[in-house]
């Protein structure tokens, strides 16, 4: 019998190497949810209808710290952050979530998103249907007034790049997108060309910003460079639809959203890449700690890149391989990791795993994700496994195939 598998305690570090594009993200956890914020580079917080997490190691291992109907979460520091949510949910916690207080926000309707500048400055959008919510506080949420821009719309998204400048965008019966000068307490509604709801604002600098759009009409994604005054749309020419976005300066941007769709772009919008992701679930929120370290989580999927995404282009087209299997295991014997060299001469949907010298499965590395035809790579961390000979299976819906390879100590 298979025992249960340990809740992806690994590092899941292949790199499709698929034309014309390529990135390095890893997927290091099961226990993914709707909204991510890592306040700095191990410790991190996630949430969701009815459970919120914290990481403590980067993102390998979480545990629960409370629930209720809980969505937007934003934490200044280790320490500090406020969780939102329905019906009109704020708490707040100063040690790391080890205890929460409510605040009060003095309205029953949802709570989408909340956003701080610093520990005292900070902002909350949401609402339903026509009904519009934008929050204020200027005392880290001893009191919350309310700072509507008169137009009603559910907002889903804020960001503030500095105490008097920011942005909220929504929906759902149109999409709007509304700005603020003087640190919400007056807002100024800005054109669009999108024709579906916003979910996602993020700006590198007081011009240049993205907002993303989902679900009705596939993908959207508008940019402005000079405040919102104008924008205009681009495209990655998948029509899958979007759910956040992250920019991490005026040239360098990412989205993503739907079937584990995860898109960058490196000059400013020009051009959109399609990075792989593993998996075919949905991916919810991005967020980044620095230019280099960043995560995205989805429905029961957590992922990492520790090199800022980077996009490999090769030179020239890979050469399809004429047969399926594990190509070879180098170094091996290993300690404590080794590269497992694999291909397949089709896309196909593949899982591998490892199993013991008495045949029981010890690890999944990954199971029934999608690779393009060509040679791929997986480096496997055995760092927690006894020295002993293993048995590595690669399998798809129609081949089985499998390699020994021996782990000392």
């Amino acid at each position: 019998m298979e025992r249960q598998i340990r809740k992806f305690a690994f590092v899941l570090s292949f790199l499709i190497t698929q034309f014309p594009s390529n990135s390095q993200w890893m997927i290091i956890s099961n226990q993914g949810n709707t909204a991510v914020h890592f306040p700095s580079e191990n410790t991190g917080y996630s949430t969701d209808n009815g459970i919120t997490r914290k990481t403590t190691n980067g993102g390998y291992n979480w545990s629960s710290i409370t629930s209720g109907n809980l969505t937007g979460i934003f934490f200044i520091n280790n320490f500090t952050g406020w969780i939102v949510g329905y019906p009109g949910s704020i708490i707040k916690t100063t040690n790391g979530g080890s205890n929460f207080f409510t605040q009060s926000s003095g309205v029953p309707d949802r709570l989408n998103d909340v956003f701080f500048i610093n520990e005292n400055t900070g902002w909350i959008c949401g609402g339903d249907f026509t009904n519009e919510v934008i929050l204020k506080t200027t005392n880290g949420g001893i009191k919350w007034i309310s700072v509507p821009s008169g137009l009603p719309n559910k907002m889903f998204s804020i960001f503030f790049i500095d105490e008097n400048t920011g942005w909220c965008v929504g929906g759902p019966s149109s999409p709007k997108i509304i700005k603020s000068i003087n640190g919400g307490t007056n807002w100024i509604h800005q054109p669009t060309p999108a024709s579906t709801p916003l979910y996602s604002v993020h700006f590198a600098d007081h011009n240049t910003g993205w907002a993303v759009a989902g679900y009705i009409g596939g993908e959207t994604i508008i940019k402005t460079s000079n405040g919102g005054t104008n924008w205009f749309l681009q495209t990655s020419n998948d029509n899958r639809y979007l759910r956040d976005c992250y920019v991490l300066n005026s040239m360098t941007a990412f989205a993503v959203g739907q079937s584990g769709k995860i898109i960058k772009t490196t000059n400013g919008g020009i051009n959109w890449l399609i990075q792989p992701s593993g998996t075919t679930l949905e991916l919810w929120s991005i967020d980044f700690v620095n230019d280099t370290v960043g995560y995205i989580i989805g429905t029961n999927i957590v992922l990492k890149t520790t090199n800022g995404g980077i996009t490999f282009i090769k030179e020239n087209f890979v050469q399809v391989p004429a047969s399926f299997g594990i190509r070879y295991v180098s170094p091996n014997p290993f300690n404590p990791s080794t590269t497992i060299v694999f291909e397949t001469p089709e896309r196909s949907k593949l899982s591998m795993k490892i199993y013991d010298i008495n045949g029981r499965l010890v690890r999944t590395l990954f199971e029934n994700i999608f690779f393009d035809s060509g040679e791929h790579s997986y480096r496997f961390n055995g760092e927690n496994l006894a020295s002993g000979v293993y048995f590595i299976t690669l399998e798809s819906p129609e081949t089985l195939t499998s390699s020994k390879m021996i782990l000392t100590r």
